[in-house]
């Protein structure tokens, strides 16, 4: 099996302020992938594993922790390639960067080694890890004792794929999807670049990325 030509992009909340420019850099640059944005609608009609924790982060307004619960079902029901909303693609995608059955890119090797960020996330369908991340979720009673990167965000990836010892996996240098860091780490190498990073989230932007110039 194959990690299939599938580019998933969720945005839930206020969809007047869906990043449509940004997601079509994604749709331009990559003809041979079909782009799926997982919005409200989706949200509503989807039947999650994890509804109640989905629910519990769009009632605390935690749009980034739904996200991630969303993404590892989806990836897992579905396969394919899970970006975050809040990115530019800059270069067309490669075949040779699928070449396991999850692929996933680190956040920053300088000022987060060991990190596994889940902004850049790709599987297989019905694949062991995200059956993992999944169940794992469903297990918890509650995922607002924490903040979302470490509930059900990176951090949460990164123990996941520790405590597993997961060997399946491809993990992408951080330059290629995350060349600069919201710290201001920043890639000045010459190696592929395939996305740029806004940090929507982390930097407060996400209402105004509707009006980002690509």
């Amino acid at each position: 099996m194959k990690i299939p030509k599938i580019i998933h992009i969720v945005w839930i909340g206020d969809e007047s302020k869906t990043p449509r420019k940004m997601i079509d850099t994604w749709r331009k640059l990559n003809p041979a992938w079909r782009v799926v944005v997982w919005g409200n609608t989706e949200l509503r009609k989807t039947r999650w594993i994890n509804r109640t924790h989905i629910n519990a982060m769009v009632s605390a307004r935690r749009w980034c922790g739904a996200a991630d619960i969303m993404r590892y079902e989806i990836l897992f029901n579905h396969g394919g390639f899970a970006v975050d909303a809040d990115s530019v693609c800059t270069r067309p995608l490669e075949d040779w960067l699928f070449d396991s059955q999850v692929c996933a890119s680190m956040e920053n090797e300088r000022v987060r080694p060991g990190l596994v960020a889940n902004g850049y996330l790709a599987a297989e369908p019905q694949s062991a890890l995200m059956a993992e991340l999944v169940m794992g979720l469903a297990k918890k009673t509650t995922v607002l004792d924490d903040l979302p990167w470490i509930v059900t965000g990176p951090k949460y990836l990164s123990d996941t794929l520790s405590r597993l010892a997961y060997a399946n996996i491809t993990y992408w240098p951080s330059h290629y999807f995350i060349p600069e860091h919201f710290t201001g780490q920043r890639y000045l190498g010459h190696g592929h670049v395939f996305s740029n990073q806004i940090w929507g989230t982390t930097k407060g932007m996400n209402d105004r990325l509707v009006n980002f110039h690509v």
